[in-house]
C-alpha cells in the first residue's frame, strides 16, 4: 500500500457502525467514539462497561474510514 492509499475498515457479518456519545466518569468530559457491535443494547452495554455515564445518544452511522 502506497501512503496515498486509504485503508477502509469493514464491519463483520452481523454486526454494525455505531457512534455513542456520552461522558466519561475518568475526565468528566463529554466523549464520542466508534464501535461495531452487533445492537445498540450491545453497544450501551461495553459504553458504560468502558466508564461512560450519561449516554447522551447512540447511532448507527458509518464512519468516514469505512
Amino acid at each position: 500500500m502506497t501512503k496515498h492509499q486509504t485503508l477502509k475498515l469493514r464491519a463483520p457479518s452481523g454486526k454494525t457502525w455505531f457512534r455513542v456519545q456520552g461522558l466519561d466518569e475518568t475526565s468528566n468530559e463529554t466523549i464520542d467514539y466508534w464501535i461495531v457491535c452487533e445492537s445498540e443494547e450491545e453497544v450501551r452495554r461495553i459504553a458504560t462497561k468502558r466508564g461512560m455515564t450519561e449516554i447522551e445518544w447512540v447511532r448507527e452511522e458509518t464512519p468516514p474510514y469505512a
